[in-house]
């Protein structure tokens, strides 16, 4: 999992949920290039003619943890939150979430025209944990989250056992009470 814009709220709300050491591998906050080049360990080169909070950037960085933590699943998120200049000029509330898996590979876009920096990043980090949860289901890997007033029911997959209860921020979590059991899901 990389968070960008979210500042670690996407692997916070995945982590809130008891048993999740059976299904995050982990991850990290991708904050500066320092950082980018540590958790992915890509050659310069890769990013040429890139520029995060676009499509290929959250996919490369969705396939580089991937590769890098060896789990099934791959997670990205890239995005400007606002309240501050971002460094490559990224506009304020853009974010663009990527996940990668077994033969497929989605992303999700977002704009939300605001400078609310909290805001942004709830939303970000709710359009990623949708993403993952649709990316899932496509791949026929995942039931539904249950809605409930904004927040969300656990979420099965009854072929590996996964089993999440997330939303836009961790404090809203209803994690499962039945014992996780994968090992190679996220």
């Amino acid at each position: 999992m990389a968070d960008g814009a979210t500042g670690g709220l996407i692997m916070a709300s995945l982590l809130t949920v008891p048993g999740a050491l059976n299904f995050f591998k982990g991850g990290g906050v991708v904050y500066s290039f320092k950082a980018r080049n540590v958790l992915f360990d890509l050659p310069r080169e890769a990013y040429e003619g890139m520029t995060s909070a676009t499509e290929e950037y959250a996919l490369l960085q969705a396939r580089g943890i991937r590769d890098r933590m060896n789990p099934t699943w791959g997670i990205a998120e890239s995005g400007s939150a606002g309240a501050s200049k971002h460094p490559l000029g990224v506009h304020s509330g853009r974010c663009v979430a990527a996940v990668v898996g077994p033969d497929i590979e989605r992303v999700a876009v977002i704009e939300t025209q605001s400078d609310d920096r909290i805001a942004n990043m709830e939303r970000f980090t709710r359009t990623a944990l949708d993403l993952l949860e649709a990316t899932l289901g496509e791949a026929g890997c995942a039931i539904p989250f249950q809605k409930n007033h904004k927040k969300f029911a656990p979420l099965s997959n009854p072929s590996c056992g996964l089993r999440l209860g997330v939303s836009a921020s961790p404090q809203t979590v209803r994690p499962s009470t039945e014992t996780e059991q994968c090992n190679t899901c996220c």
